[in-house]
Order: C-alpha cells, then sequence, then structure tokens
C-alpha cells in the first residue's frame, strides 16, 4: 500500500498539461492545481502556520479546495473540516470551537460571516490583506477565491 507522502511525491512528477479534475463543464489541469497548492502552502507557511497548524476549511464543490486539501496534507498540516451549509452565526461558534490558527475558506463565506453578528472569539475587519502575522482578521490566501482568518485568541 502506498503511503499518502509517497502519493503526494508522485503527483508532483505527473504531467502539468494532465487533466485532473472538471469545474463548470471544463476541464482544470494538475498544473493549475499544482501552483494553487504551493501558492496556499506558501501563504500560510509565511502566516506562521507549519506543520501541525490546524487549519479549517469550508469545502465546497471547487478547484481550490481540492488544492487546498494537497496543500494541508503535503505540509503535514491538520485540516479541520467546517460546513458552509451553517447560518452564518452557527459557522462563526463552530470556527470559535475548533481550535484552528487559520480558515480557508471560499471568498462568499468571508461575505456571510461578515454580515452576520460578529463571535467575540474572532477577529473581523473589512480590509483584505495577505495572509502574513501583521494583525488579526480576514486576510486573502492567494488571487483565488480562497481566504484566510486568524482567530484572535491566538494572536
Amino acid at each position: 500500500m502506498t503511503s499518502l507522502d509517497n502519493a503526494l511525491a508522485r503527483l508532483w512528477t505527473a504531467d502539468d498539461d494532465a487533466d485532473m479534475l472538471q469545474q463548470d463543464g471544463r476541464w482544470v489541469c494538475w498544473g493549475q492545481v499544482r501552483r494553487l497548492a504551493e501558492r496556499i502552502d506558501r501563504e500560510l507557511g509565511a502566516a506562521g502556520c507549519g506543520r501541525g497548524g490546524r487549519v479549517a476549511v469550508v469545502l465546497s464543490n471547487r478547484m481550490e479546495s481540492v488544492a487546498t486539501l494537497i496543500a494541508l496534507f503535503r505540509a503535514e498540516r491538520i485540516l479541520v473540516t467546517v460546513s458552509p451549509l451553517q447560518p452564518p452565526h452557527r459557522l462563526s461558534a463552530d470556527l470559535a470551537t475548533t481550535g484552528a490558527s487559520y480558515v480557508l475558506a471560499p471568498t462568499s463565506f468571508g461575505r456571510r460571516t461578515h454580515s452576520a453578528k460578529p463571535s467575540p472569539n474572532w477577529a473581523r475587519s473589512a480590509g483584505v490583506l495577505t495572509a502574513t502575522r501583521l494583525s488579526c482578521g480576514l486576510r486573502r490566501a492567494a488571487s483565488h477565491a480562497m481566504v484566510t482568518q486568524r482567530s484572535q485568541s491566538r494572536c
């Protein structure tokens, strides 16, 4: 049986032009997914999230979710899944109890949680910054539709 580490290492040797998944009626090639996974990994690393870091992920049926999972598993971070079907106040409560220092979610999730009453345990900001440790709040993990958020209690 092949370990996950070995499988991910082999995946990195795949042809960048190979079709990997289909989204919105078009094929997304492995190179696009790999580059996004590498960018997510760099952004999380720059924000201080290393091996063993807990990352809450609001998964969606998008290529970005696949790239996120690959990035997390490859860097040996801890995945904490959060349901996007929860109402905003429940999402905030769930996030506060996950113990995750970082959140990756579609930008629509950020809009939903910002329109809700804030949870006292989660920072909120109208500004969008790069994913660094400069301050708590909403941050863009990359130029794709993902955001990171850092727990106030961990800053």
